[in-house]
Formats: structure tokens, sequence, C-alpha cells
């Protein structure tokens, strides 16, 4: 339910801004829209590695998602040369519009790194030899939601880099000091809440 979900939340998304004149007048911009286009890929193949129970590899991919969204938000409007950000520089940017990207991104980061603390929790030993464990049911729970959630990022930054283009936002909401920030009731936060219920009982 919840990858069926996160499938329709970025071809909603993607849907949405099709319609957009994607001048290339602006070649940051342009180049933020080409990468958010192509994450619908890197969105794909996260879904293939959780239903196959890999959650070292859905971590890798989680985590290139949020890299990426980082640099689409930071770059999108960026004066110089976009491609010689800091990753930094960009995460600290899309921080500003989601406060949970730094410990999420720190969560990936230690999901997918294969440091000898972590790996020894894999290895299985007994008197027939040894075997490694290649999924955990629950760290693939875990990763669902995690996706949930990088599809509200994408559908919210999505917006945000054409807020200017178009009339009726549906993500994102301009507040007093003139900032865009993610709507209450946008359409992914029932999302968000239906499946951290169904999967955290909270």
């Amino acid at each position: 339910m919840a990858l069926s979900d996160v499938k329709k939340a970025i071809v909603s998304s993607l849907d949405h801004l099709m319609g957009i004149d994607h001048r290339r007048d602006n070649p940051a911009l342009f180049a933020a829209w080409a990468a958010l286009v192509r994450l619908q890929h890197t969105f794909q193949a996260s879904v293939l590695t959780i239903k196959c129970g890999l959650h070292f590899e859905t971590a890798a991919l989680e985590r290139l998602i949020l890299e990426q969204l980082a640099w689409i938000s930071a770059a999108h409007s960026y004066e110089g040369d976009c491609f010689k950000l800091s990753p930094k520089r960009c995460l600290a940017v899309l921080q500003a519009i989601y406060p949970c990207t730094g410990p999420l991104h720190g969560l990936l980061t230690s999901f997918a790194r294969l440091a000898p603390e972590t790996t020894v929790k894999h290895v299985q030993v007994d008197n027939e030899g040894f075997r490694v464990q290649l999924s955990d049911r629950e760290k693939v729970g875990s990763m669902a939601y995690y996706l949930v959630v990088l599809a509200d990022m994408y559908s919210v930054i999505g917006e945000l880099i054409y807020a200017d283009r178009i009339e009726q936002h549906r993500y994102i909401q301009q507040v007093q000091d003139g900032r865009f920030v993610p709507r209450e009731y946008r359409p992914t936060k029932g999302m968000l809440d239906k499946h951290k219920s169904l999967l955290f009982g909270h």
C-alpha cells in the first residue's frame, strides 16, 4: 500500500508540473527540473529493492534521493555554477524547509554503511558454517516509510522551484515573510500520516 501511494504521489506531482513553461533561459532552474524528472526512476528502483527486502540497497538509493532533492532545492535559484554546490550547503537549504532532513540523512547513512560494528549483526555462525542475513523485515518497513517521506518532499520541492509560475499551489504556501513552506493540508500529508500510523502504530 505504501509503495503504491509513493508511485501515485510521484506521478501526480510530475503531471501537475508538466504544464508549466519550462523555459531554458535559466540554466540552473532547467538543470533542477531535469534532476527532478530523473528522480522518478530512482524512486522506482527503491520500490523494487524494498519489495525484494534489500534494506542496504534501499538505504543507499533513498540517501541518493534525499541528496538530489537537497541539490534541487539549492540549485534552482543559484546564480553561480550550480554544479559546484557543496552537499553540505544543499542539505542546509533543504533542512530549512524540512527540519527532518539532517536526522533522516544520518539514519540513511548509518543504514547504508557497511561498517564493522554493523556487519557482524548480519552474520550468523553455527555448526554448519556461517550465513549472511540479506534482509531485515523491520528495517524494510522503516525504509518504506522513509520513501513515503521522500515522496512528500519530492512533491513539495517540485512545486517550490516553480512557485512563481504556478497560480494555485497544492503542496506549498507563502508565509508572512515571503518564504514558501510545505502546506499543512497538502495532498501528500494524508499519505504521510496514514503510513506512519500503519507502520509504527502512532
